[in-house]
């Protein structure tokens, strides 16, 4: 039987024919401080392994540039590490999908190499070097541009390893506009 490969990214071909979603700083009646897309570093900590039996904790960081594939489809870079050795360093895309008032939800789908310092067999080892990431996350978006949200994912080889035990994790994200105040302005 081939191995199954992840599916995500064909579910989210749809959206590319979405409008495109205003950025959180225009979802409000207030003047928009940033026009839409901006770039947005991202900041997130959490745990691993939730339901493994052993949280581990992990932190990461993120680049989400301005650029947009059809408005609203957006490259996405992260490099994440674990308290146990464990790397993460993965390239995909993301798409916004604005829900009420101040609300985002954003999907994502990266392809990264993941590797850890532990031996083969223990559980920090997800089985193979190549590892998909598929993620939900939803922002609260503050009239700055600043974002505060929750992500679940899931990592997986998508059974391209002997092994594919995968994990699930949950984090909290800061995500800062790389903007800088005031570079909105017309110049007299």
């Amino acid at each position: 039987m081939p191995p199954p490969r992840p599916i995500l990214p064909l579910l989210l071909l749809p959206l590319l024919l979405l409008p495109r979603p205003a950025s959180c700083a225009e979802t409000d009646a207030a003047p928009p401080p940033h026009p839409a897309p901006i770039p947005l570093l991202t900041l997130s900590g959490g745990t691993a392994q939730l339901f493994d039996g052993a949280d581990r904790p992990f932190g990461s960081v993120g680049w989400r540039p301005a650029a947009r594939l059809a408005d609203h489809l957006g490259a996405d870079f992260l490099v994440a590490v674990g308290t146990h050795g464990e790397r993460y360093v993965a390239a995909g895309f993301f798409c916004e999908l604005p829900l009420v008032s101040r609300l985002v939800l954003t999907p994502a789908f990266t392809a990264g190499w993941y590797d850890h310092d532990g031996e083969d067999g223990h559980d920090d080892d997800l089985g193979f070097p190549v590892e998909f990431r598929t993620s939900l996350q939803l922002d609260w978006c503050f009239h700055s541009g600043i974002r505060i949200g929750l992500s679940a994912f899931h990592i997986s080889n998508a059974s391209l390893g002997l092994r594919n035990p995968g994990t699930e994790a949950l984090a909290l994200v800061l995500s800062l506009p790389l903007r800088l105040p005031g570079s909105n302005k017309a110049k007299m």
